[in-house]
């Protein structure tokens, strides 16, 4: 006799949905920290640290210090002036506007040879216009009417006069042209500086100019650079015989100029301000210096 399946009620199915399990203790949030630090943490003592964190104002000034802080140009003109700066300083014990307008001295006399043949040059080449200004004349002409065989006929005799008087055009603007990477190399180096700032450099001024990483407020220094300028021109130049300048230029020159250099220098910090103003003011010893008929037959320079 078979015997009949027993089927289960459904009061005793159990279903995993049904079933009730033992809940968790709930675990407290991960505090979240964040690497960016509070607004409130951030002082003044935080910005006058180099890149790894030291603090520059601990550092002791020596040769070197410069770089030491974070002004490393590596080689080349830029290092080289921050190397007789820092000599200057360490060295010859000048407080660091001394040892700026000392740095830019230096330079400029290292750099007197350059200006004496400029000079030399162009004397030669004024004393000769009477001779190159007709051969000038007609090469222009010729360039005018699409000549090009007179064009350079006329250069080569050009050519012969100046090679005959000893005139060399690129030693007659190497001077200039060497002047404006220096200037301009001093210029970064003093502007990241004042920048950084360098320590030094907030303490280490002059009378109304204490703070060197400052702007003149009185404007004194700008107007001192704009005189400068104004005065070389004027006098005929660094090398004391540059050549006569068209009317409309020379007023450029003599006002134009300088009204832009004291525009935009009232916004640098005065360490740059005291680079080109001790540059400035012995250039114009300088020029008048090479205008004396004593000092070119001593140098035996072309009179002028």
């Amino acid at each position: 006799r078979s015997t009949p399946a027993a089927i289960p009620s459904i009061a005793a199915t159990r279903h995993a949905s049904t079933t009730q399990t033992p809940s968790e203790p709930a675990t407290a949030p991960l505090p979240q920290t964040s690497s960016f630090p509070e607004l409130d943490t951030i002082t003044l003592d935080d910005i006058a640290k180099t890149a790894d964190g030291i603090d520059i104002s601990s550092i002791p000034e020596g040769v070197g210090y410069l770089r030491q802080i974070g002004l490393d140009y590596g080689y080349g003109p830029t290092s080289m002036i921050e190397w007789v700066l820092e000599h200057m300083h360490i060295w010859g014990g000048l407080p660091w506007w001394g040892a700026i307008a000392a740095t830019a001295v230096a330079i400029r006399v290292v750099t007197f040879p350059l200006y004496l043949k400029s000079s030399d040059i162009m004397a030669r080449q004024n004393a000769l216009t009477p001779i190159t200004k007709p051969i000038t004349d007609r090469m222009t002409k010729a360039q005018q009417e699409g000549n090009t065989s007179e064009v350079m006929q006329a250069w080569s005799q050009l050519s012969t006069v100046r090679k005959r008087a000893g005139i060399s055009i690129p030693q007659q603007f190497l001077p200039i042209i060497l002047q404006g990477i220096i200037g301009y190399c001093g210029f970064k180096i003093m502007r990241a500086a004042s920048e950084l700032p360098v320590p030094g450099f907030q303490t280490g001024g002059f009378l109304w100019l204490q703070d060197l990483t400052l702007t003149d407020g009185y404007l004194l220094m700008p107007i001192i650079m704009a005189g400068t300028v104004h005065m070389i021109v004027r006098t005929g130049g660094e090398t004391g015989a540059q050549t006569q300048l068209p009317e409309g230029m020379k007023k450029v020159m003599l006002w134009g100029m300088p009204g832009m250099i004291c525009l935009i220098t009232a916004w640098q910090p005065g360490a740059v301000c005291v680079w080109f103003a001790a540059s400035g003011a012995l250039g114009i010893i300088q020029g008048k210096a090479l205008q004396q008929p004593a000092v070119r037959n001593f140098f035996r320079l072309a009179p002028m």
